[in-house]
């Protein structure tokens, strides 16, 4: 296995995007809208780890990253966003394709992700996989 203390192949080769994310949702008093996904940098799937996003009355419905994600190149991350209500996990979004996630391929250094989800329809809990 890997010796503990050495850095992940993706950040010795330097092959690292950061990703901003921007999602329009149209949320209710209270709620915010958090992102949560399989690398490390997004909560490892664990909401309670993962990123919360901001807006501002000038930015409203759009959700962002305060700080770029630095995510591993070359990979399709899964992800998806959720809603925090008085700081605690609420539920997840209901992803439309069928999936029960996104997915991103990181293909370049400064990647900006654009797109909206309905913070009333509430998306299935974490499916056993």
């Amino acid at each position: 296995g890997k010796s503990p203390g050495t850095p992940p192949p993706a950040a010795m080769k330097g092959l690292c995007g950061r990703v901003e994310f921007r999602v329009r949702a149209q949320t209710a008093l209270g709620q915010t809208v958090h992102v949560c996904g399989s690398p490390p940098a997004l909560g490892a799937d664990d909401p309670a780890k993962s990123v919360p996003l901001v807006t501002s009355p000038t930015e409203y419905p759009v959700w962002r990253t305060r700080l770029p994600v630095v995510l591993p190149r070359g990979e399709v991350v899964r992800y998806r966003y959720c809603i925090f209500e008085g700081g605690h996990f609420k539920h997840w979004e209901r992803v439309h394709n069928g999936e029960d996630e996104r997915s991103l391929h990181v293909s370049d250094v400064n990647v900006v992700v654009e797109e909206e989800f309905d913070p009333r329809l509430e998306g299935l809990s974490s499916s056993d996989r």
